[in-house]
């Protein structure tokens, strides 16, 4: 069911089944989904929202634009809608038009989930759309424009003319303070200086088989140092960490 401040409109369900309703009127109205099989279906309990388009397997089959209940529940509560289609009213300025209320932010997400429909049909053969790529956002901006969803807007107002809907979401509304989790404190070893060794040096080093060798340095890094091994041409050269390092007796 909705929040506690909106106790007499229909079930979420019944909003989600309206909005699906919306949303086959917008697709008929479009020229870009003409011809287009597309279905559309709501799935309780999930925040899942999404287009998807036909599976590879099945070239032919229907797009799918999915509405979760749990999203629906999302447009209703008091603090900012935080998802996709609720950052993109303020990004593009839709909040003013409007004002920030769950029936515009739903109609914003019905929006949104037709212009990636319209954007992967738009595409080029054998290309892929990014998800929220620029291809999609002229799309979106396009679809605005053009009044799509201020038809979703007055068409869900006439579905359900409950004024609750059309409330302005407080901005001021406090949120829960989140718990302060105590993160362990990684320890670390101190890292062996490499200020111990200048170029020049001779120096001696094992190697992962045990073996030693013997090399001269050729720089000294932040964290290891480079080291030409003897018989060896000058362009070739090792990084040892210096905790690895011994300096030739007698040299």
């Amino acid at each position: 069911m909705y929040p506690s401040r909106v106790p007499d409109l229909p079930s979420v369900r019944a909003l989600a089944e309206l909005a699906a309703a919306v949303t086959c009127e917008l697709l008929r109205d479009l020229p870009d989904a003409a011809g287009v099989s597309v279905r559309i279906r709501v799935r309780e309990g999930v925040w899942a929202t999404y287009y998807r388009p036909p599976r590879p397997a099945r070239p032919f089959g229907p797009h799918v634009i999915q509405l979760g209940t749990r999203m629906v529940v999302h447009q209703l509560e008091a603090p900012a809608a935080t998802d996709t289609s609720g950052r993109e009213m303020h990004r593009h300025g839709w909040v003013r038009t409007w004002g920030d209320t769950p029936r515009a932010r739903l109609a914003c997400v019905l929006v949104h989930e037709i212009a990636h429909l319209v954007a992967h049909l738009r595409r080029p053969p054998g290309q892929r759309v990014r998800t929220h790529g620029p291809a999609f956002q002229a799309v979106l901006l396009e679809l605005h424009a053009r009044g799509l969803a201020r038809q979703a807007w007055s068409r869900l107002r006439e579905l359900i003319a409950d004024p609750r809907l059309d409330q302005p979401v407080s901005a001021t509304v406090e949120r829960p303070a989140r718990r302060a989790v105590r993160r362990a404190t990684r320890v670390t070893s101190p890292r062996p200086s490499t200020t111990a060794f200048v170029p020049g040096d001779p120096v001696t080093w094992p190697d992962r088989e045990g073996r030693s060798h013997h090399g001269t340095v050729r720089r000294v890094n932040p964290r290891t140092v480079s080291v030409v091994e003897q018989g060896r041409p000058a362009t070739e050269w090792w990084r040892v960490p210096p905790r690895l390092l011994r300096r030739r007796p007698g040299e």
